[in-house]
């Protein structure tokens, strides 16, 4: 991948190609000339290098992975429903806006803004959202490939 400074930049009159090394969807490495060429940074990913999937009807995420780990940001629409399901990955997170019902394994809660879940690997859960959006934070460890 090649990376050039930015247009207008103290540096565009001197283009000297940065080159950017990725490992999957996500930058490793970039090496630079000059400080300030490069366009893509290896610690602030910028939206348009998220992950983006409708993994539900009405369930939006943006994810972001590192080696080990991943973050999602699920936008839940009202009403929405999360199947239930399960998967290898450990999962921890908190409900940031709305209200929505979680069913972890035997137990079921209605969460709002500040509450926190936690789901260990292969345990069943599902979730469904109340009358407004709700806005949610996951992490996953390690990395869920299928939506980088």
């Amino acid at each position: 991948m090649l990376c050039s400074p930015t247009e207008g930049s103290e540096n565009s009159r001197r283009p000297r190609p940065v080159v950017c090394s990725k490992k999957g969807s996500y930058i490793v490495s970039c090496s630079e000339q000059e400080p300030g060429l490069a366009t893509m940074s290896l610690y602030f990913p910028t939206s348009d290098e998220l992950g983006r999937h409708t993994i539900f009807p009405g369930v939006h995420i943006r994810t972001c992975a590192a080696e080990k780990m991943m973050i999602s940001v699920v936008d839940l629409e009202p009403h929405a429903v999360v199947d239930e399901h399960s998967h290898p990955h450990e999962q921890v997170g908190m409900l940031l806006e709305g209200q929505a019902v979680f069913f972890i394994g035997a137990e079921k809660k209605t969460l709002g803004p500040g509450d926190l879940y936690r789901i260990p690997g292969h345990v069943r859960h599902r979730v469904m959202v109340l009358d407004r959006p709700a806005r949610a934070i996951d992490i996953f460890y390690p990395v869920r490939e299928e939506y980088r």
